[in-house]
C-alpha cells in the first residue's frame, strides 16, 4: 500500500522509497474496488463521474438546504420543464399575446350586501303595508329567509342596490327565490331605475321555492336599480331568499391565472377569458357575472368562480355551462378534502361541501 509522500519525484511503497519520472500528483480514488461492467459503460460506470449526477429533476422546486437521502430528485429553482426523467426541457418561449376588448363595461360591481336573511332584514323595506318577518324554519338556503304576511294586491318588498353610474345603458338580470303558502300564491320579479320598471313573469308560490327572474336594460338616463319582489294573486302571505344578480359586465385587473379542463383561463374583471388554440389571444368565454371576479379554484370537473363579499359565486363545467350559486362572501378559496373553501375579505373560514349543486 503507498504512503504518502512529501518529495515531488518519489513515492513510499510497503516502507521502500521509489524514484518517479516527472512530477507527483494527487488524485482522489475510491475507497472501494473497481467496477465490474457488463454490458455498455454509462456515467454510472465511472466513480469519478458518478459521484453526482443529476438526471432526473421529477421532484420539483423550493428545495434550499437538500437531504440527499429524500431531494435527490428536487431543485431550489428551474424555469424549465422538470417533467421528465432524463431530459430538462427549456421553458415555453415567450410570445406576446393579445385579449379580448373589456372596453365599455360598468367601473362597479352589483352588490348585495344581504341577499339571505342570515342576520336580520336590513336593508329591504315594504312596498306597501306588508310585514317584513326573518323566518328560521322555511328557507331555501343558509339559516332564514323574509316573510312576507298581511300583503295586499300590488304591494310587496324592495332592496335598492347601492347605485353607479356606469350602470346605465346596461342589461341587469335579477334572480331570487319564492314560496308561497299554496300553489295559487303567485309573484314577480321587478326591476326599477327610476324612469321605468321591467316585470318578469309571475311565478307560482306552491309549497317549495320556485326561481323568480327579471331582465332590464337599465335606462341610459337611470338614477337607481331597485330591486323589488311584487305580490300577484292569491293569498298573502310568502317567503323569499338567496337574491342573485348578473348581467352586466364590469372593468377590473387581471387577478387570476388557472389550468382547467387543460385550457388556460384568466380573470380580468367580471370577464373570464380562455387561451385560443393559436395560443396568441386570449378570447372572452363570458362577461356579465355582473361584478368583478377575485379567484378561481379548479377540480377535476368543474371550475369556480368568486366575485367577492357581496355578489353569488359561479361555477363550469367541462363544457363551459355557467351556473350561479346563492353562496355569499367568496373572496378567496381552495378545494381540499372534497371540500370547497371560501374565506371572505376579512380572513373568515368556511366551506361548502356540495358546492355544484
Amino acid at each position: 500500500m503507498a504512503d504518502e509522500s512529501k518529495r515531488p519525484n518519489e513515492v513510499i511503497l510497503n516502507g521502500v522509497w521509489y524514484p518517479l519520472v516527472g512530477q507527483l500528483s494527487r488524485v482522489l480514488t475510491s475507497v472501494w474496488p473497481e467496477k465490474t461492467v457488463i454490458g455498455d459503460y454509462t456515467k454510472a460506470s465511472d466513480p469519478y463521474v458518478e459521484s453526482w449526477s443529476i438526471a432526473d429533476q421529477r421532484g420539483g422546486v423550493l428545495i434550499e438546504e437538500m437531504d440527499e437521502q429524500k431531494h435527490a430528485n428536487r431543485c431550489y429553482w428551474s424555469t424549465c420543464n422538470l417533467g421528465f426523467k432524463g431530459h430538462i426541457i427549456l421553458p415555453p418561449l415567450a410570445t406576446s399575446v393579445t385579449i379580448a376588448d373589456t372596453t365599455g363595461g360598468a367601473s362597479a360591481s352589483l352588490s348585495c350586501t344581504n341577499s339571505g336573511f342570515e342576520t336580520d332584514t336590513t336593508g329591504w323595506e315594504q312596498v306597501g303595508t306588508v310585514t317584513l318577518t326573518r323566518d328560521t324554519v322555511n328557507k331555501h338556503s343558509g339559516s332564514a329567509s323574509l316573510a312576507l304576511t298581511n300583503m295586499g294586491a300590488g304591494e310587496g318588498v324592495k332592496y335598492a342596490v347601492t347605485w353607479n353610474s356606469s350602470f346605465q345603458g346596461k342589461s341587469v338580470t335579477a334572480s331570487m327565490w319564492h314560496r308561497g303558502g299554496t300553489s295559487s300564491e303567485d309573484m314577480h320579479l321587478a326591476i326599477y331605475d327610476g324612469v321605468d320598471t321591467t316585470n318578469g313573469t309571475a311565478v307560482s308560490g306552491d309549497t317549495t321555492f320556485q326561481l323568480m327572474t327579471v331582465t332590464r336594460t337599465l335606462s341610459s338616463s337611470a338614477s337607481e336599480l331597485s330591486i323589488r319582489a311584487m305580490w300577484d294573486s292569491g293569498a298573502g302571505d310568502h317567503n323569499i331568499d338567496d337574491l342573485m344578480l348578473s348581467g352586466l359586465p364590469v372593468n377590473g385587473d387581471v387577478v387570476k391565472w388557472i389550468t382547467f379542463n387543460s385550457k388556460w383561463y384568466m380573470a380580468k374583471g367580471s370577464w373570464l377569458m380562455k387561451l385560443d388554440a393559436d395560443g396568441d389571444e386570449f378570447t372572452a368565454v363570458k362577461s356579465d357575472l355582473g361584478a368583478a371576479i377575485t379567484d378561481l379554484i379548479a377540480t377535476s370537473d368543474y371550475l369556480y368562480i368568486y366575485c367577492g363579499d357581496t355578489a353569488p359565486y359561479w361555477y363550469m363545467n367541462t363544457s363551459e355551462t355557467f351556473v350561479q350559486s346563492p353562496g355569499y362572501n367568496n373572496t378567496y378559496g381552495i378545494y381540499w378534502d372534497d371540500k370547497l373553501f371560501k374565506t371572505d375579505s376579512e380572513g373568515q373560514l368556511a366551506y361548502y361541501t356540495t358546492p355544484a349543486s
